[in-house]
């Protein structure tokens, strides 16, 4: 693949292929890059969008001393891909545990209060440490990452990852026992 980088006094960016043919293979191999890894198309798709994205708007990144730009564009499409798969990871980590949380609701009208949706959280939190209550209330209803946690707690990351974990194990097994079933990965 043959690509130009431009420099201007403000910042260097790289110049894609303008064919259509040159594209379409760019793009072909890139999202194969990325669907080895994330095994679907939608989220390739993604993933490819998000490096396409960052060469728009990074191409400063690109450093023709470091290497070729198809290798720094592999490079950028396996990071991408992994971080779709940290995002959707989380996605399916939060639907578990509002799953056990909505299943604790009497009735449908209080599913769609986030009021009382947050109070049943909070409920069902209440029983665990401090320690691990903390995490899980910043992860699950404040939204914030495993790093962001760490860097406002003075904690190690693997120690909030820890806590995070036996304190959702605690609240699965809570819930599980008062007869709420947890929902089956597929």
């Amino acid at each position: 693949m043959s690509a130009v980088l431009h420099c201007t006094t403000t910042r260097p960016s790289v110049a894609l292929p303008s064919d259509q043919a040159s594209l379409t293979r760019l793009h072909n191999r890139l999202h194969g890059v990325a669907k080895s890894i994330v095994k679907r198309d939608d989220l390739a798709d993604d993933a490819v969008q998000r490096v396409l994205i960052r060469m728009w708007n990074d191409g400063a990144g690109f450093d023709t001393r470091r290497g070729s730009l198809d290798n720094w564009l592999v490079f950028l499409t396996r990071r991408a891909a992994v971080d779709v798969l940290r995002v959707e990871a989380r996605q399916r980590r939060n639907e578990t545990f509002g799953h056990l949380i909505m299943s604790a609701v009497q009735g449908p009208e209080e599913a769609f209060d986030s009021t009382t949706t947050r109070s049943l959280a909070r409920a069902a939190l209440a029983p665990l440490p401090e320690e691990q209550r903390v995490v899980v209330e910043a992860t699950y209803l404040g939204e914030r990452t495993n790093h962001e946690i760490a860097r406002e707690l003075n904690l190690p990351l693997g120690t909030v990852k820890s806590r995070i974990r036996r304190g959702m194990k605690k609240v699965i097994d809570l819930t599980m026992a008062e007869g709420v079933d947890a929902p089956h990965e597929s």
